[in-house]
């Protein structure tokens, strides 16, 4: 980004190629700084949940419009299975973030123009499923996929490993 940057001070004009490169870098660069005082939040048990009855699609379209940078591209959809209850108890904002994660590494991690499925339901013990399915090549490891750094092979430039660890 710096070097862009500089670019773009010592040619007078910054072209739209060299803005858009800035712009991109500046919202990894962002996204890299939330995920590190995130993280920093849930290890050191600063985050506690704060949950109220919310509705589910509302989260569910919420999370999925968060991430839409990411999945632009993509089509996202959105399924509630039948059954699953309109209303849920539970931290909204936290449980947006997690998704939001899960539709990132989708959006990252899939060939372009392929479908992200987003969907829930209740399990018969009560428990609340959320599903982020996509088609893309699958996990390399997926013993360490949540572990606090861990990245794949084919990962690419700009992450450090914490947003599945954070989910």
């Amino acid at each position: 980004m710096l070097g862009s940057a500089m670019d773009a001070i010592e040619s007078g004009v910054p072209s739209t190629r060299l803005i858009a490169e800035m712009r991109s870098a500046q919202q990894r660069l962002r996204r890299v700084v939330e995920q590190l005082v995130e993280s920093s939040r849930i290890e050191s048990g600063t985050i506690q949940p704060h949950p109220e009855w919310c509705d589910l699609r509302e989260i569910l379209e919420q999370a999925a419009d968060q991430a839409a940078d990411v999945t632009k591209g993509h089509l996202v959809t959105i399924t509630l299975v039948a059954g699953t209850p309109p209303l849920v108890y539970v931290d909204a904002d936290l449980l947006i973030a997690a998704i939001v994660n899960l539709l990132t590494n989708a959006g990252h991690h899939t060939p372009a123009a392929t479908p992200i499925h987003l969907g829930a339901s209740v399990s018969s013990h009560s428990h609340l499923e959320i599903r982020v399915r996509d088609e893309g090549p699958g996990l390399e490891d997926p013993e360490r996929v949540f572990d606090r750094f861990h990245r794949g092979n084919t990962s690419r430039p700009g992450g450090l490993g914490l947003g599945l660890s954070i989910v």
